[in-house]
């Protein structure tokens, strides 16, 4: 019998030790090169603040791995504390959706060079930032000009702005809306 009682409490010892495996249908895994130690949040936007939904601890392995669950295709964040400093490159915006994502980047350059892939909707928002920077880069050019020619008292016709690079860029930017646009609205609606 006193046998059978430690067989026993040796089982129950094992079952509650186990680490209790996360569900959810997004898998997010990555590599941070060169973090021995920190931890990772991922923050979830709720109305006007961003609320963290999970954790990942790192010691000693730069690799992670955790499972939440989302409704829909969502931007999601993933912030990096590292321990010890602070900086201001330590979260990382990405668009999540159902499946599998994989983030790698690493300690020195984690937001400027992190690649991001197994989400369609992310390579959408990065050809979106592609074309929006170099729509940005532009319009700043642009107004430098309007502001010569204002100086210079010359004016700019609309044709001239519509024939610039600019406006053509205005014009593929306001195309790229319009369809995101329609592309989002309910099949009832379109």
């Amino acid at each position: 019998m006193k046998k059978i009682t430690i067989g026993l409490l040796a089982c129950i010892a094992l079952v509650s030790c186990q680490k209790e495996e996360k569900q959810g249908n997004l898998t997010i895994t990555g590599d941070i090169h060169g973090l021995n130690k920190g931890m990772l949040y991922i923050g979830q936007r709720k109305d006007t603040t961003v609320a963290m939904i999970d954790s990942v601890r790192i010691e000693g392995n730069s690799k992670f791995s955790t499972t939440i669950d989302i409704k829909e295709p969502e931007m999601l964040y993933l912030f990096l504390d590292r321990g010890t400093t602070n900086s201001i490159d330590n979260s990382l915006a990405f668009f999540a959706e159902p499946g599998k994502i994989n983030i790698d980047t690493d300690l020195e350059t984690y937001y400027a060079k992190a690649k991001i892939t197994g989400s369609k909707n992310h390579e959408a928002y990065e050809q979106f930032k592609k074309i929006k920077s170099g729509f940005l880069d532009r319009e700043l050019e642009f107004k430098g000009k309007e502001l010569e020619a204002f100086k210079n008292r010359t004016t700019v016709s609309a044709e001239d702005v519509a024939k610039s690079k600019y406006g053509q860029e205005l014009d593929q930017w306001i195309k790229l809306r319009r369809k995101a646009e329609k592309e989002q609205q309910p099949a009832a609606v379109q």
